[in-house]
């Protein structure tokens, strides 16, 4: 944190070093730094929470001074905090506490948050994810099991595998450029022919330029799913054998209590990519889940999902090509009476214009 002598900004700033304690939740729950005069860790705030987030006020045990291990810090390059400008204002999930004019509230990027009714001031821009809360709901009202970060619509799981997709695309891209880079370091160190090593790196940046073409497609995709007004959860599932003898690795379901698109895959990235195609057609409105429970199937509407899912799980190493798509199909809604009429006469959850509409 830079801090300025008071009425003038324009000086060399000097700079704090606050370091945070955090618990599982992401709650500032210690703050400290060094005490320059008495070369001791000084702590500057505990804070205790509700569920909620409001603060205990009166539970804060005695504060006990640590003893400053000289090595892991220069002195010279930290201010003692002055209790005027010194007050940490990152706590409870690590938002910023805004109390200016009494207002008292957390921020929350998109929202002020209110502890003391554990309500948002604001209606929530993803509202219609969650049909049975109010828009200004907290956590879906289960601070213990779920966080509030800036309105993303992947969960935690499924944001995993997100980041496991992109790290093998970048892996693959990288591989491409290690390449080109040791031809270039044997061009230059005369190993090579300028001819030769022209041919293999025009040759090798095809190659690289053709898959990142592709990988972009998924990459976009994948954004996508990740500003979707639908959230979206990965669950891990082990393969079943079916009654025609098929192994079922993946598929879609819907989880109607919280309103979770569920992608169910084993931990094969290929089949992973596989059902995130599959993700990916229904928040587009080429597909839409059929049935309940764990017999959840999709339909089809105007497309050819499964060849398209087989395309992405071949782009990354799979070798072995579901069954197409033989079900039912029908015709893209033409508007939002007719998305609501189609999803309750055919019992299939499905999206139009970026809603997801259920059958009623």
């Amino acid at each position: 944190k830079a801090i300025y002598k008071p009425g003038d900004n324009t000086a060399p700033a000097l700079y704090q070093y606050i370091y945070i304690y955090k618990d599982h939740l992401g709650n500032n729950r210690l703050s400290y730094t060094l005490d320059p005069e008495s070369e001791r860790i000084k702590i500057l705030e505990e804070n205790h929470y509700y569920p909620f987030g409001l603060k205990h006020n009166a539970y804060v045990p005695i504060r006990k001074d640590v003893k400053y291990q000289e090595q892991l810090v220069e002195k010279k390059e930290i201010k003692q905090i002055a209790p005027e400008e010194g007050k940490f204002k990152y706590k409870y999930n690590g938002k910023e506490w805004q109390d200016e004019l009494g207002l008292n509230t957390y921020d929350y990027q998109w929202r002020d948050y209110d502890a003391a009714i554990a309500r948002f001031n604001n209606i929530d821009r993803f509202a219609e994810k969650y049909h049975s809360l109010t828009p200004y709901h907290f956590t879906a009202n289960n601070p213990m099991f779920f966080r509030e970060i800036a309105g993303d619509s992947l969960t935690d799981n499924a944001q995993k595998w997100d980041n496991n997709l992109r790290t093998e695309m970048n892996k693959r891209i990288n591989s491409y450029d290690n390449k080109i880079s040791k031809i270039k370091n044997k061009l230059k160190n005369g190993k090579i022919s300028q001819k030769r090593a022209n041919k293999r790196i025009n040759k090798l940046t095809s190659k690289r330029d053709q898959l990142d073409k592709r990988f972009e497609e998924v990459r976009s995709e994948l954004t996508r799913l990740k500003n979707s007004s639908q959230w979206y959860d990965f669950r891990e599932i082990k393969p079943v054998e079916m009654e025609n003898g098929n192994i079922k690795e993946g598929e879609l379901t819907f989880d109607s209590k919280n309103n979770y698109v569920v992608i169910n895959s084993v931990s094969d990235l290929s089949v992973v990519a596989h059902e995130f195609k599959h993700a990916f057609q229904f928040d587009m409105g080429n597909i839409g889940l059929k049935g309940s429970g764990k017999g959840y199937g999709f339909v089809s509407i105007g497309t050819f999902p499964e060849k398209e899912a087989n395309q992405r799980a071949k782009l990354f190493g799979s070798s072995t090509v579901s069954p197409l798509y033989t079900g039912s199909k029908y015709n893209q809604p033409r508007n939002t009476m007719e998305a609501q009429y189609f999803s309750s006469k055919f019992n299939v959850i499905l999206r139009f214009n970026n809603k997801t509409y259920l059958p009623r």
